[in-house]
């Protein structure tokens, strides 16, 4: 598996959990997604173009703008932060078959 399908599979899986994370917060699956998706690919853009290699500061980042994203879209503190809770719980559970796919 290359790196860009490797990336293109947690984004993937993210977003799906970050769609699940938005049912479970009583608001449209779709926002979610959205957040999550728009979220890992402005993040991955700023911080290739900035030649940042540090993944506590890209995870900030990414958690950052997953918040203004939100914000965007009109969902709740809550809402937006079961989102992000969604996404990293489904990120973790699609790493186990991802690695051993690799």
């Amino acid at each position: 598996m290359t790196g860009v399908e490797l990336a293109v599979a947690m984004v993937l899986a993210s977003s799906a959990g970050g769609a699940l994370g938005a049912m479970n917060a009583k608001a449209r699956a779709w926002k979610g997604f959205v957040i999550i998706a728009i979220s890992a690919l402005v993040t991955v853009g700023m911080f290739t173009l900035l030649n940042v290699d540090n993944e506590i500061l890209t995870t900030l980042g990414s958690i950052i703008i997953a918040g203004i994203v939100g914000a965007i879209l009109k969902m709740s503190p809550r809402q937006i932060s079961i989102v992000i809770i969604g996404a990293i719980l489904a990120s973790a559970i699609a790493a186990i078959p991802i690695s051993l796919i690799i």
